[in-house]
């Protein structure tokens, strides 16, 4: 399995670095293909100049239909015009005995073969673009950890109850789940700038996680303060846990310095103990704790 997964990585690792080397390709080919064009258009005069300007526009235009990802026009405004100019330049030469000069040869080849190097440099970016937002989605998703206040997030939190609850239930354990909810978030926010309200719930966090015994998990549950604490006792131990956490929330020192006077920073709780005929799941678990938030007056 471990060579399988490593040959998987190196097939990944090869295939990129070919899309990087083809893309720099064809972002060199067009670049080539536009100094060629405007060489001709500098080295010639008169009735051919005209000439290889009109042609460098209209393969101006191919250009930008390619990188706006009408690649089909493109391809068909390129072939529409190399046919164009086959038949005039076939036409000055056979009626007027007009001589088909290097440069005309040049442009046979020059507009499709930019068109095509577009396209080619477009294709890869955008599956560069479309493999970079995969690994970005990936990335969110396997975050587990709240950046602010340190604590596993909500996505853990349902994991690890979910776990909990199996395991209350083959060794008939109690289990409780607590959540504390900020009371006036928006009053808070109205008087404290983004980086002092995270501060906020940073000091919150800290409160809690200290008076809470090392066995019970916190998680932030949300981006509001807002906190879950998963509870290896009864609802009566829960109820002595909560007597702690208000008395080390309502000290004084605890959010002191965030602002230049001192803030009043009040929490509503509610605990549910489990039980296993009532509640079947993570989710409904919290739903019955956030429940018990409304009876906190």
């Amino acid at each position: 399995m471990q060579k399988k997964a490593e040959n998987q990585a190196n097939l990944i690792i090869r295939s990129k670095q070919a899309e990087a080397v083809l893309q720099d390709f064809a972002l060199l080919v067009f670049l080539a293909c536009i100094l060629a064009g405007a060489l001709l258009i500098a080295a010639s005069g008169g009735q051919a100049r005209i000439e290889n300007i009109v042609m460098f526009l209209v393969m101006g235009a191919g250009i930008i239909l390619a990188a706006y990802k009408a690649r089909y026009i493109a391809i068909v405004l390129g072939a529409v015009q190399t046919l164009f100019y086959t038949i005039y330049k076939i036409y000055q030469a056979v009626a007027n005995g007009a001589e088909i000069t290097r440069a005309s040869y040049i442009w046979l080849v020059l507009p499709l073969l930019c068109i095509a190097a577009m396209l080619v440099f477009m294709n890869t970016t955008y599956k560069t673009e479309v493999m970079a937002e995969m690994l970005e989605e990936q990335l969110r998703n396997m975050v587990l950890v709240d950046a602010v206040t340190g604590l596993y997030n909500l996505k853990s939190m349902y994991m690890d109850l979910e776990r909990q609850m199996a395991y209350s239930r083959r060794n008939e354990l109690s289990l409780c789940l607590m959540v504390l909810e900020l009371r006036y978030v928006q009053e808070l926010k109205s008087i404290l700038n983004a980086n002092q309200f995270d501060e906020l719930k940073k000091r919150m966090a800290e409160a809690v996680e200290d008076s809470v015994r090392l066995e019970d998990r916190l998680y932030a549950v949300d981006t509001a303060g807002s906190i879950g604490i998963i509870c290896t006792c009864d609802k009566k131990g829960a109820e002595i846990m909560k007597g702690r956490i208000l008395k080390k929330l309502g000290e004084k020192e605890t959010f002191e310095d965030i602002l230049d006077r001192a803030i009043r920073v009040d929490v509503r709780t509610g605990c549910v103990e489990y039980d296993k005929e009532k509640i079947s799941n993570a989710i409904e678990f919290k739903q019955k704790a956030e429940n018990e938030l409304q009876y906190d007056v």
